[in-house]
């Protein structure tokens, strides 16, 4: 009975640290490392705050971890964590939509693109993937999603949506 006490405390603390973990850097979202396994997710936030989803991309199996950090119920995640296709055991790349994630500079959802652009050299052009515009940090490996239909109607003013992180296979493969 003292063993299960004690493992509920643990899990119990680990799921608070976790979820008051709110970085957003290269290759982490909180508790969260490129590259993790499955199992370290589900020790780091509990299996009560994840659901196992498949999210189809581009028709394709994409299995996937839904992270509702606070109200497990809620209709919009906090993390999804993407499971790599040939390793479905690891994390290879996170989409955040929790506000209180945030870079060490303080970018994160609800930031400009003008903020973004402010503190970081964006790679290139915008991109557009998966039916999304994003502006990339090269720097951190984020990109961040912004809020509109095409490239073009970007402005200093567009609002950040979501933010990608991923970093290359070769960094966390090992």
């Amino acid at each position: 009975m003292r063993s299960r006490a004690a493992a509920l405390i643990v899990g119990l603390s680990t799921a608070l640290a976790a979820q008051g973990n709110d970085t957003l850097a290269r290759g982490q979202v909180g508790p969260i490392r490129i590259g993790a396994s499955v199992d370290a997710v589900n020790a780091a936030f509990g299996r009560d705050h994840i659901k196992e989803v498949d999210l189809r991309l581009e028709g394709m199996p994409s299995p996937a971890l839904e992270i509702r950090l606070g109200d497990s119920s809620a209709q919009q995640p906090s993390l999804v964590a993407e499971r790599f296709p040939s390793m479905p055991d690891r994390i290879w790349r996170v989409r955040v939509f929790d506000t209180r994630f945030r870079t060490a500079d303080g970018l994160g959802i609800g930031s400009t693109f003008g903020d973004v652009r402010a503190r970081h050299p964006i790679q290139g052009r915008l991109g557009a993937g998966e039916g999304h515009i994003y502006a990339h940090i090269s720097d951190l490996e984020l990109s961040f999603e912004l809020d509109a239909a095409q490239p073009e109607s970007v402005t200093d003013s567009t609002r950040v949506k979501s933010v990608l992180v991923v970093l290359p296979p070769n960094e966390w493969m090992r």
